[in-house]
């Protein structure tokens, strides 16, 4: 296995279940991102970003490290991590390469928000697994000789109702009344009306377009690095306004065959979730 592979499948890596075999673990995106841009530089830009790093990074370790290895030797000093990624953006706009610079910001985008939607999820929903082993069965036999009950759930589950073969996932759901009958089914796909395309309708799916929104419109809407970074500069804090002027771009560019369908077929393009665009396939005929 090649150094650039092995490192992919470090123990960094999320193992899908807990196999022994490391090549079926996932590779870290921000880990698979480092060999891209080393793949993707020419000898010149590589030499351009080792000299932005000197006196940053030991001048042995710049001369013989290629830029992945320079890369991960700046995580392991805590200089990057996978939720900030900005030192690598900025120094990919440096060197002139401000296409990877966008690229990487995407992800660090999608990372924080992954990131932040698993620390706001209520512990109450996670698995918790029982032990019955030997040492709670002396804590019992201990509690029994002494005269005493034994802990508050061990009394729960004997004065309560037999509740054999429940698994605490089960509990919590009857607990907090969330009956699986009762969850919201996701919203059936319709297909959207070719009608024109309003202001409204921009600003309505600005608001509900998700991270990597730049990685949709490089894709899927004719947009371009330069077109973002013009964006940028002309609302510089106001994401909303960027996204509408990518949309408005591209239905300039697309003229007459801007549609609220045609919007709706490139976002699915995309990936796009439906829920974020459902709203366009709404008849308001009536």
């Amino acid at each position: 296995m090649s150094r650039k592979a092995a490192d992919m499948y470090s123990t960094d890596a999320v193992p899908t279940s807990f196999p022994h075999n490391p090549r079926s673990w996932t590779p870290v995106p921000h880990k698979q991102m480092f060999v891209r841009i080393e793949e993707d530089l020419v000898e010149d830009e590589r030499r351009s970003l080792k000299g932005l790093l000197y006196g940053r990074i030991p001048a042995g370790k710049l001369q013989k490290y290629s830029v992945g290895d320079i890369f991960r030797h700046m995580e392991r000093m805590g200089q990057i991590s996978a939720t900030n990624l900005e030192p690598i953006a900025v120094l990919m706009e440096t060197i002139h390469r401000r296409d990877w610079a966008i690229k990487v910001r995407a992800l660090q985008e999608e990372t924080r928000a992954t990131a932040q939607e698993r620390s706001s999820r209520p512990s109450a929903g996670r698995r918790q697994y029982r032990t019955d082993g030997p040492g709670r069965k002396r804590t019992r036999d201990v509690a029994a000789r002494a005269g005493t009950s034994t802990t508050h759930h061990d009394a729960e589950r004997q004065s309560g109702p037999a509740r054999d073969g429940l698994d605490s996932d089960e509990e919590s759901s009857e607990s907090n009344g969330d009956d699986p009958g009762e969850r919201e089914e996701p919203p059936v796909k319709r297909r959207a009306p070719a009608d024109p395309i309003t202001d409204a309708h921009l600003a309505k799916l600005a608001r509900n377009m998700p991270h990597g929104w730049k990685t949709v419109g490089l894709e899927c809407f004719n947009a371009t690095t330069a077109d973002i970074d013009r964006w940028r500069t002309k609302y510089p804090n106001d994401r909303d306004m960027q996204i509408v002027e990518m949309f408005k771009s591209w239905k300039d560019k697309t003229g007459k065959r801007a549609t609220l369908r045609t919007l709706c077929d490139n976002l699915e393009k995309a990936g796009v979730q439906y829920n974020v665009y459902s709203f366009l396939t709404e008849d308001n005929s009536e």
